[in-house]
């Protein structure tokens, strides 16, 4: 089982398993508390947005979630939200790949570098390498990928576990 093969599945274990603990069925129009922070009065259609497509993800309708996260991307780029445009695009990045998409999700994960070009230790570019290098080792370019996980190692802000998981996908 390669490397892509067994982080989808195990992404797709934790969702399923996350989706049989929840005790009351949830409507995708609800407002629901989800991982991200609520946010200002002006942020109320982006978040509703997001809560939706968090909803959609729950329950494996990626497409919905895909439509979801892509109109709450339109708002919080109306509202100038750099961190809402980003978790927008990381999770459009995450369906994709998901659907094996390995361009468009190439596309959508450089279209974060620049929101992020200021912030050398923002936590996010941990995620934004280690994303590029699967990208790069799902479609056989393994001189990027090592690339992208040598980046990744050296970011102040890499945890040890993080290191290991690097270490593990060099490998």
């Amino acid at each position: 089982m390669t490397r892509t093969k067994l982080y989808l599945s195990f992404t797709l274990l934790t969702l399923l398993l996350l989706l049989n603990s929840c005790k009351k069925e949830q409507q995708p129009n609800q407002i629901v508390k989800n991982p991200w922070k609520r946010s200002k009065a002006d942020r109320i259609e982006t978040d509703k947005y997001i809560d939706a497509g968090y909803i959609y993800m729950l329950k494996l309708n990626y497409d919905s979630a895909y439509y979801c996260y892509t109109r709450a991307k339109l708002y919080a780029e109306t509202k100038n939200d750099t961190s809402r445009v980003i978790l927008c695009l990381l999770q459009i990045n995450e369906i994709q790949g998901t659907y094996a998409d390995y361009a468009g999700a190439e596309a959508t994960v450089t279209e974060i570098i620049p929101l992020l070009k200021n912030k050398k230790d923002h936590p996010y570019n941990f995620d934004l390498n280690m994303r590029l290098g699967n990208i790069s080792t799902s479609i056989q370019d393994y001189k990027n990928a090592l690339v992208y996980y040598n980046i990744a190692l050296r970011l102040k802000k890499t945890t040890a576990d993080e290191k290991v998981m690097i270490l593990n996908n060099v490998g």
